[in-house]
């Protein structure tokens, strides 16, 4: 056993997850609390409402930075109205290992495809393709610029208009 050799994750909380079939743990990390913060191949486990772990699938997070205390992420949150917003979490992180590494792989490994579009000036939307954890599936989306506004009926049809238009262009299916 080397000098940084890590112990493996518990099986009880291995257990606890709810691993999909060919689904495996691939780094972890514990919080101040002594939570752990689980990357999978499927996505990253977190205790958002304890005692159970919630997934989210790397389709939905939109960026991780992380510092020497937390992880910071940006997901993809669906409403009640079917919508999609960008929700910023935090997650503080005591003993992180190689975790902020394997999330960040795992983002750029589920992007099949980033384009800017400008509509505004330089200002405009980034249309994205996604690969859907365990499927063939894109998941495509914008994103609008800050500064612009996403309510705009106007700017919404040009925004629909450069996602079809990069689609079709993309080659993707």
């Amino acid at each position: 056993m080397g000098l940084f050799k890590r112990e493996p994750l518990p099986d009880t909380i291995t257990q606890s997850l709810d691993l999909i079939p060919g689904e495996r743990v691939l780094a972890f990390g514990t919080d101040p609390l002594g939570r752990y913060v689980i990357a999978t191949t499927q996505g990253l486990h977190l205790q958002r409402r304890p005692p159970a772990y919630s997934r989210l699938d790397w389709s939905s997070i939109r960026h991780a930075s992380f510092d020497s205390m937390a992880l910071r992420l940006d997901v993809d949150e669906p409403s009640s109205e079917g919508t999609v917003s960008a929700t910023a979490l935090k997650v503080p992180l005591l003993d992180h290992g190689d975790l902020p590494q394997v999330v960040r792989d795992r983002i750029m490994a589920s992007i099949a495809l980033q384009q800017h579009v400008a509509l505004r000036g330089r200002l405009g939307v980034t249309v994205a393709a996604r690969r859907q954890p365990g499927s063939d599936d894109l998941q495509w989306g914008v994103t609008y610029d800050n500064g612009l506004d996403a309510t705009d009926p106007e700017l919404a049809a040009d925004a629909a208009d450069a996602l079809t238009q990069v689609r079709a262009e993309s080659g993707l299916t």
